[in-house]
């Protein structure tokens, strides 16, 4: 059975390409749903769900209304949690921030009963808490990402000037990104979710026109953790290219 890291992955790989350049807004958005579908993606095969939960939820300019939400999947994206399913308000599959929710409780509960944390959770499958739905999470913060987007670029793109094959190069790239996430101030609580969403990013980056010598002479600064990234070098010199193969 895959876990959920081999899940994203392979989610993953269907992506379209961005360009390594200045970050835009255009951009940026681009990579947080990147990074949001893997976490639907991964909650759909772990954390399917067959409940009706009823809800006063406030949209985006604070307008609330009352919903009805036969929900297919929950997952957590940004620490926050969510849950897709069908809408009856909007007659369509949707997805609900449930911090949003000002009144939660589950279809057909009396109104004092069934809006406790501890209620919905069991009734999405999940336990007594929300804490199973972090193996969904592969949100990465956007300054993050901003830091390790070049070191990882020139780790990959050696990597793939070398022939080294994919499952050689995720490790690598993944024991770069935790090690700088576990010594990066910024955050507190570093998670192998993270760490993926940032391979996960990068792998999804054009890197053709990408020359890593040059980048590398030129990199001087920049907060991610130095002595990983030489050991991530050090790593790819000593791993052997694949064999190559050839036709009968």
């Amino acid at each position: 059975m895959e876990d959920s890291t081999q899940i994203a992955l392979r989610a993953s790989e269907g992506l379209p390409t961005l360009r390594f350049g200045r970050r835009t807004e255009k951009i940026v958005a681009t990579e947080r749903e990147y990074l949001f579908s893997v976490s639907k993606s991964v909650a759909r095969k772990m954390f399917p769900a067959e409940v009706a939960i009823n809800m006063d939820y406030a949209n985006r300019g604070a307008e609330v209304s009352s919903r009805t939400v036969w929900v297919k999947f929950s997952f957590m994206f940004g620490a926050q949690v969510y849950v897709h399913g069908f809408c009856e308000h909007r007659k369509k599959d949707r997805t609900f921030r449930l911090t949003r929710a000002t009144k939660l409780a589950l279809k057909g509960s009396p109104p004092d009963h069934g809006s406790d944390v501890r209620s919905i959770s069991e009734a999405l499958g999940i336990g007594q808490s929300f804490d199973l739905l972090s193996a969904s999470d592969f949100f990465v913060p956007g300054d993050l990402w901003g830091d390790l987007r070049r070191p990882l670029a020139i780790l990959r793109k050696k990597m793939l000037d070398k022939s080294t094959s994919k499952a050689q190069r995720y490790p690598i790239l993944f024991g770069f990104c935790f090690s700088s996430l576990k010594n990066d101030r910024r955050i507190l609580t570093p998670t192998a979710g993270m760490a993926t969403g940032a391979c996960i990013l990068i792998d999804r980056t054009d890197l053709k026109h990408f020359d890593w010598k040059a980048e590398f002479a030129a990199i001087r600064r920049g907060r991610f953790d130095k002595f990983a990234f030489q050991e991530a070098l050090a790593c790819i010199d000593r791993t052997k290219a694949p064999l190559p193969t050839f036709g009968s």
